[in-house]
């Protein structure tokens, strides 16, 4: 029963990315991050469940009852599975997050993480990305110079970007890029004239 309901589940959140169209609008993406919140919540009951089953089978062999042995093993099995499943979710909720702010060009709340991951202000990363680009994923500026951070793509191909592989217009990818850029300490050679400002 438990492995024919982790199979439903799992097909269940598959089946829901792969059907939504490529051109789905911000509520669409709304509505898919709804309901991958709703299996999240959902499988971690299960797995809370899976943990207690785990828990009281390992207390009964350790009260030497061997018959449990059995039952040990199989809720250990339970609880692996269960942890695929949250993290599986977790992933895809954080790749349709990343899709609803990149169609709505929300980048604010990006900006807030990475800068906490990296250490930096963001309000300062915000009022860099305002100042090069005004917010704008797809801006192409003067002198060839793309996206949100506006990036020249010899600067955001090099060696020194570990986003590097990501499309220049990535504004999650930039953002990223970014903060990492200023915690580096690169921030004046990349932006020489904004930076100052903005920091």
């Amino acid at each position: 029963m438990l492995w024919t309901t982790l199979f439903a589940l799992l097909f269940v959140a598959t089946t829901a990315l792969w059907a939504a169209p490529s051109g789905a609008g911000a509520e669409t993406l709304g509505a898919q991050l709804r309901s991958s919140r709703c299996e999240l919540r959902r499988a971690e009951v299960r797995l809370c469940d899976a943990e207690a089953a785990l828990a009281a089978a390992r207390l009964a062999h350790q009260r030497g009852v061997g018959l449990y042995a059995h039952q040990v093993e199989v809720a250990r099995r339970e609880v692996r599975s269960w942890r695929a499943v949250i993290s599986d979710l977790r992933t895809e909720r954080g790749r349709e997050t990343l899709a609803m702010f990149e169609k709505s060009g929300t980048w604010r709340p990006l900006i807030e993480r990475a800068a906490k991951k990296y250490g930096i202000s963001a309000d300062g990363l915000y009022r860099l990305m305002m100042m090069e680009s005004a917010g704008k994923a797809r801006a192409v500026g003067a002198g060839r110079f793309y996206g949100l951070f506006q990036y020249s793509l010899v600067t955001w191909r090099d060696d020194w970007n570990p986003w590097r592989s990501e499309s220049v217009f990535d504004g999650s990818a930039q953002i990223e890029a970014s903060a990492y850029a200023v915690k580096k300490g690169f921030g004046r050679s990349l932006w020489g004239n904004t930076f100052p400002v903005a920091f």
